[in-house]
């Protein structure tokens, strides 16, 4: 009887270090399994929050930066599932989403994948290479001044097949959507082949029609572009400055001076302005100017290819502000419109 309850005691002895090691095992594995897969991102309340690493970082600074952003909970597991998955081996540049109770697994994989958001980069208002190349930086990696080098090298305009005072033409308003590592490189190859997208056979033929090239259309585009903010006047202004093409007659357009005396604040033109020395003075020189005066839409290129055909020498802006223009045939006409508004720009105390 002593050796049977022996045998039972031992047999019980047995079952509790086999239910201890069993709950040990559970334990630990829930640990590893929520080590794994478990939320550990808390972004404060934020519903979204974004790490970016850059071409150069290690794995080292990325790890540091993740750690000071305060994102990771248990920052000690994230590390060691980095660590595990070999994520160091895996770095990968870009702009990555973290949202609420991601994983470790989750956020790891996103970033040793290279799973990152695109940047959405607007260009719209801008008139000058420089102006470009800060709104491209501000929002890529690639820093605005070493954009600005890249752009203003002669040597970049020629390789995409422009002038340097025509490389501007390159450049169509848009929203361009980019991964925020991408290089200045590729960012103008993306421009190029957007370039290359608007200007349609169609299109080239429509410019051939005319007589002119896609630099040249471009250039018309930009000025007709700061002469009106209303479509619906686009074709007829273009058909404007066509007509003073064909006879011979200076474009005389004041967003011409603005440019040429890098002051788009100028809102009454003086004779001072049409004296300025400048092959972009269209009072003083016949003809187009040697490059666009700023970007140029689609809808304004089209504007220039198909102008309104009209006997219209010249316009200017309504004495309404309204936006739009009152045109006339004859000089004497259009002095009576011109004074008109002259009039009421020094009614309203604007006199530069």
């Amino acid at each position: 009887m002593a050796r049977r309850g022996q045998k039972s005691g031992l047999l019980r002895k047995i079952l509790i270090v086999l239910a201890i090691g069993a709950a040990i095992g559970l334990y630990f594995g829930y640990e590893a399994y929520h080590a794994l897969y478990g939320s550990n991102v808390d972004l404060k309340n934020r519903k979204e929050a974004f790490v970016y690493i850059r071409s150069d970082d290690t794995f080292p600074q990325v790890m540091e930066q993740l750690k000071n952003s305060g994102y990771i909970e248990n920052f000690e597991t994230f590390e060691f599932i980095a660590t595990r998955k070999k994520y160091e081996r895996s770095v990968k540049p870009g702009k990555y989403r973290l949202i609420p109770g991601m994983s470790n697994n989750q956020v790891i994989n996103m970033l040793r994948s290279g799973d990152q958001v695109p940047v959405r980069v607007k260009l719209n208002k801008e008139d000058n290479l420089a102006q470009i190349a800060g709104a491209i930086g501000s929002q890529l990696e690639a820093d605005s001044t070493r954009l600005i080098a890249l752009l203003t090298n002669p040597d970049t305009a020629a390789f995409y097949g422009f002038k340097p005072e025509t490389f501007i033409a390159m450049f169509v308003p848009n929203t361009y959507e980019f991964y925020w590592a991408t290089t200045p490189r590729k960012v103008l190859g993306r421009f190029a082949d957007e370039y290359k997208k608007v200007w349609t056979p169609k299109r080239l033929e429509k410019a051939k029609e005319l007589d002119m090239n896609p630099d040249e259309v471009t250039t018309l585009a930009s000025i007709v572009a700061k002469e009106t903010a209303k479509n619906s006047e686009s074709r007829r202004i273009a058909g404007v400055y066509m007509n003073r093409l064909k006879t011979g007659i200076p474009l005389q357009a004041d967003p011409t001076l603005r440019f040429a005396a890098n002051d788009p604040t100028i809102q009454r033109v003086l004779n001072i302005h049409k004296a300025v020395d400048s092959p972009y003075n269209t009072y003083l020189h016949k003809g187009l100017p040697p490059g666009p005066i700023g970007m140029a839409t689609a809808g304004f290129l089209d504007a220039v290819l198909d102008y309104e055909h009209h006997n219209y020498l010249y316009f200017c802006a309504r004495e309404d502000f309204s936006g739009f223009s009152n045109f006339a045939v004859s000089y004497e006409q259009h002095q009576q419109n011109a004074r008109r508004y002259q009039r009421a720009l020094t009614e309203r105390g604007i006199m530069n």
